[in-house]
């Protein structure tokens, strides 16, 4: 199965679809079937559930940056617990159950070949985190857009304002 992974062609979908291939071949299945896994990339989620006073100071924050965002320029924010999006956040902790991350990583055909998560550090990793972005649509698609006046003038704003309120949030624990 390894061997299939690294000599396909392709990105590590493509060498993940072929491991998951052999797996079928070595099996003497015939088909047609159904074959149930995960492919790379993966980013686990990482929400903020109030559970650290670092969590809790990242909720103040942006409770904070939702009234700033409308009074000061009259922008409707929300707050959502986690951004089921891609982000790099997804390396600040891991909050699920392990269980889950180790079923992931079970179900991945050629884990490790192209690329493995770091578990072990994720699992150990608690770093508040908060997601203060631009508006748009259609992230990474060809008619990806974002709303101009929020992301080069209201948004630099908003987050300077973030980073600068960061120490108070703590102290309002």
């Amino acid at each position: 199965m390894e061997k299939a992974a690294r000599e396909a062609p392709g990105d590590e979908r493509d060498r993940a679809l072929a491991a998951a291939d052999a797996c079928v071949t070595l099996a003497g299945e015939k088909g047609p079937l159904v074959v149930v896994g995960f492919l790379m990339p993966w980013y686990p989620h990482r929400g903020n559930h109030g559970e650290t006073v670092g969590d809790r100071a990242m909720l103040r924050l942006a409770s904070r940056m939702v009234a700033e965002a409308r009074e000061r320029f009259g922008v409707a924010m929300g707050i959502r617990p986690f951004y089921e999006g891609i982000s790099d956040l997804s390396y600040c902790g891991y909050t699920d159950a392990p269980e889950t991350m180790d079923a992931y990583v079970r179900n991945v055909p050629a884990y490790g070949v192209d690329y493995r998560l770091p578990v072990e550090e994720l699992l150990a990793l608690r770093i508040p985190v908060l997601n203060l972005g631009p508006i748009g649509k259609d992230a990474h698609k060809h008619t990806e857009r974002i709303h101009e006046r929020y992301a080069f003038d209201i948004f630099p704003r908003l987050l300077r304002r973030a980073v600068d309120l960061v120490p108070a949030m703590y102290g309002e624990e």
